[in-house]
């Protein structure tokens, strides 16, 4: 209850909406200003229209607890990315990241699952040493569904550690 949780990319708000029930500061942050109006007007969540890294340029050490469902695929320079979220968690902060499973594809691979606004797609390991190497340990992984009619998605929830074991070039 004491805790403050930031979403990044939180969509239609669902897991926001739960959020604020949970933690004594909930936040989001959205690029669609159409998503935002909705959520703050309609929903009455404490939702910003910014982009991520415009957003991630703020105070640092100040969030417990970072959501990202759906989001990591998107951002040009995901070791940037989570490097930054590093830096606004506070110690042994938690970030909870889920992703489409690239090993295993849902949909259609060329109008669904491949499609341009993927930037990047993630496997269990790769995923797992990417956080390794922004100082973040792995607690726990969920690599997808395994009736093949569900979403084939990577769940993971990562605490932030005090070590970064390098850097990695993501181009």
């Amino acid at each position: 209850k004491s805790s403050h949780y930031l979403e990044i990319g939180p969509g239609r708000g669902l897991t926001l909406f739960h959020a604020h029930k949970l933690f004594k500061h909930a936040k989001g942050v959205g690029p669609s200003i159409d998503f935002v109006n909705t959520l703050v007007t309609k929903y009455n969540l404490n939702v910003v229209n910014n982009t991520f890294e415009g957003f991630m340029a703020g105070p640092k050490d100040t969030v417990d607890v970072v959501g990202m469902f759906h989001v990591l695929e998107h951002i040009y320079d995901p070791y940037k990315g989570l490097m930054s979220i590093r830096e606004i968690l506070r110690d042994n902060g938690l970030v909870v990241i889920e992703v489409p499973n690239i090993l295993k594809p849902f949909r259609h691979l060329d109008t669904y699952f491949l499609r341009f606004v993927h930037l990047y797609n993630f496997s269990p390991a790769s995923l797992k040493q990417l956080l390794t190497k922004c100082g973040f340990d792995v607690l726990y992984e969920e690599d997808g569904a395994h009736d093949w009619n569900s979403p084939q998605n990577i769940t993971v929830i990562a605490r932030k550690s005090g070590l970064v074991t390098g850097s990695v070039n993501v181009e």
